[in-house]
């Protein structure tokens, strides 16, 4: 079975404005990235618990794209270990 490479700290949905923030954990290094973003009003329509759950996956799809970036720009290599 896979480790999980991050967990969801908290998901936060301010109503008013439509802004959300989910904060992700690192379970290793402890890091934490929050993923900030702004939804439609139309996002509010259905049930609680189905608005969180596609803030959830909007917010891990934006860190796996995230992820991917600074794999590629070689972001993701420790200081140490970075070939000259």
């Amino acid at each position: 079975m896979r480790n999980r490479l991050w967990d969801f700290s908290y998901t936060k949905i301010d109503l008013e404005d439509l802004d959300v923030s989910v904060e992700f954990t690192h379970p290793k290094s402890l890091a934490t990235v929050t993923v900030k973003f702004r939804v439609d009003e139309s996002a509010l329509e259905g049930r609680a618990r189905d608005l969180k759950g596609r803030i959830d996956l909007i917010a891990r799809e934006q860190l796996l794209s995230l992820a991917a970036w600074l794999d590629v720009a070689g972001e993701l290599i420790p200081s140490g270990r970075a070939s000259a």
